[in-house]
Order: structure tokens, then sequence, then C-alpha cells
């Protein structure tokens, strides 16, 4: 299969519309960039293999530490950073759901939501007065995760996402594998229709938007590593970190 050939990926992930095989199929990149950011002014790049090499660490760290039976909902509450794939990834590769929530919620809506979903962990940096039951994971402490070689993937297909809560109390609404794969398989349509934004080329994608939200989730988590593109983060969303890294790691795109 060559690399960024989206009729035939397109083809492949319609075959199979499982989490696992959209993942997969984004491993296959390898060494390709997959993440662009800047540490002292200089550009740092992370590969899909090194993604693959940081999920699994990841799942089975949450695994030894989260001890709960496959098919258990794990909250992930982060703002946007090069770590969230593989943090999304290692959740469904251990065997859990994953539950998408605002870093910004209070303790309260955060407890309320968990319970709502019966979760039993929640990743974060924040430290959180969380529902008894529910175990705090310090995603500072998973982003450490040490590494391991034996372990095998169990895989989750489940993924849920919360309304703002803007109209009244926040929602779960939770999608299966198929329903996630036929939002990213909608690439083709862009592939046949506007080249400019879709081709079979590598590119660069500002991700600016949060994760937990369904648009920022689909299009840069899901999207852009399913085209083999690589998303570059930023420090904060300043206007001089957004000015300065992108005049310094060029986006192709801007969602």
């Amino acid at each position: 299969m060559a690399l960024h050939d989206v009729p035939e990926i397109t083809r492949a992930l319609r075959a199979d519309k499982r989490l696992e095989n959209l993942y997969n199929l984004q491993c296959r990149y390898g060494d390709e960039e997959a993440a662009v950011w800047l540490e002292n002014g200089e550009e740092c790049t992370l590969s899909f293999t090194d993604y693959a090499r940081m999920t699994r660490d990841y799942a089975a760290f949450l695994l030894s530490v989260v001890g709960a039976p496959k098919g258990t909902w794990v909250g992930i509450s982060m703002d946007t950073c090069k770590e969230w794939p593989s943090v999304l990834w290692g959740v469904l590769q251990a065997g859990y759901n994953a539950l998408l929530m605002d870093l910004s919620l209070s303790d309260e809506m955060t407890g309320y939501l968990l319970k709502q979903a019966g979760a039993k962990a929640l990743v974060t940096p924040k430290e959180r007065k969380l529902p008894d039951g529910v175990r705090w994971v310090d995603a500072r402490v998973l982003f450490a995760a040490p590494p391991t070689e034996d372990f095998s993937p169990v895989w989750s297909d489940s993924v849920a996402l919360c309304t703002s809560g803007t109209t009244g109390t926040s929602r779960i609404f939770v999608y299966e594998g198929r329903a996630l794969v036929e939002q990213v398989l909608s690439s083709e349509l862009l592939y046949r229709a506007q080249k400019r934004m879709v081709d079979n080329q590598h590119r660069r994608a500002l991700a600016f938007l949060p994760y937990h939200h369904v648009f920022g989730f689909l299009v840069h988590l899901m999207w852009m590593g399913y085209l083999g593109y690589s998303n570059i983060y930023l420090e904060n969303r300043t206007s001089q970190a957004i000015l300065e890294t992108a005049q310094r790691c060029k986006p192709d795109m801007l969602v």
C-alpha cells in the first residue's frame, strides 16, 4: 500500500470500520512526521512510529493502574498537546472506552459526567476532587510511563463526547468505531473535490482546536492521522505563540 494514497487507504478502512484498523492504518506511515512543536525555539518532531511506541507504553501503564474490566469507561481531560493522540489510543488499546472531557470544567461537572458514564479513572494533569471509585491518573506520570515490549492490545471500540452544556446540563453521546470511521471516510469526498485540502502528499496542520470537541477530535486526531499528515502543537494560545509557531513551522492548513 503506497503512502498517502487516499483512494487506497479509503478502501482499506471501508473494509474494516473498527478504530483498531484506523489506528493500524495510521501506524503504517512509520517514520513519517506526525507531530511538530517548538522547544526552546527549536523545531521538534514525533513520527508515527514514536506514537505507536508511546501508545503501547501508555496502554500497558493504564491497564496496570486502572485494573478495571474491558469496556470500562476512562475519562480524558487534557488540553490539546502532542501526547493527546497516544493517550486516546492507549486507553482504547488497553480495552477501555474513552470519555473525552473539557479540562476547564468544574470539579462538580467533571464528577457528574464521570458518574453518568460509570467511569473508573480520569487521565488529567489537574488534581481533582473525584467521585468515590474514580481513580486519578496524573497525565504527567502517564507521559513518563516505562517502556514495554510484551504488551498485547485488547482494544475497545467506543468513544464518548460531551455537549458543552451551554443550553442546559452537559450530556454524553457514545459513538462506536463504525460511526467515527464513517466521518473519517468523508475525506475521500474532499480528495475528489478539492485537492488543495486533501491530496496524496504530506501536509502540516496547526492544531489549534481542543481535542475533546467533536470538530477538533475528528479533524485533527482522526482525520489528519489517517491521511498521514502532521499536527503542529502550540505552547499556548497567545497571539505571540501562535504567530511564532506558524512562522517557524509553516502549516499548510489551519482549521
